[in-house]
């Protein structure tokens, strides 16, 4: 399975996002998790697109988007989707969509890009080291569209090695 991805834009519904893309924190708070949901974004016979929102969830119960600019597309050998793409085979896929940018030596060898999380968050002010976002669980969410696709085949495993 293959495919490409073109990067949600306003113009094509960014407006989707499920969690807070703007929200500046100004009190102290600690990350518990990080994350990403699957949103269905195209559907055609043979292939799937979907977009993904990377999220942190607050200890104060917020969760804010850290960046909606990764996608997957998969190409399928069938014309329908059904029974054909497992969740399993969707959290292969977007593990690579979210490996850090070549060149980014930082997290060179790592599952996500530790050091531009951190940043990105350090800009919205929530405070965090790279080595303690590493320590956190992943979640793997998909909004109920990608949920009507993917077979229910290994909902039960986690995201990643944590």
């Amino acid at each position: 399975m293959s495919g490409t991805y073109e990067p949600i834009t306003p113009e094509r519904g960014a407006h989707r996002s499920v969690y807070d893309a703007q929200l500046m924190v100004s009190e102290p708070v600690s990350v518990v998790s990080l994350g990403v949901v699957c949103h269905l974004d195209s559907l055609t016979p043979g292939s799937i697109s979907c977009a993904l929102e990377e999220f942190a969830r607050l200890d104060n119960g917020t969760v804010i988007t850290i960046r909606m600019d990764r996608g997957v597309g998969v190409s399928l050998d069938t014309k329908s989707y059904h029974d054909v793409l497992t969740e399993d085979e969707l959290r292969d896929q977007v593990a690579i969509a979210l490996l850090p940018d070549e060149g980014v030596k930082e997290d060179e060898g790592e599952p996500l890009p530790w050091h531009e999380f951190a940043e990105l968050l350090a800009a919205r002010g929530v405070l965090v080291a790279p080595d303690e976002l590493r320590a956190l669980p992943f979640e793997f969410q998909l909004q109920p569209q990608m949920q009507e696709v993917v077979t229910s085949a290994g909902r039960e495993e986690r995201f990643g090695d944590n």
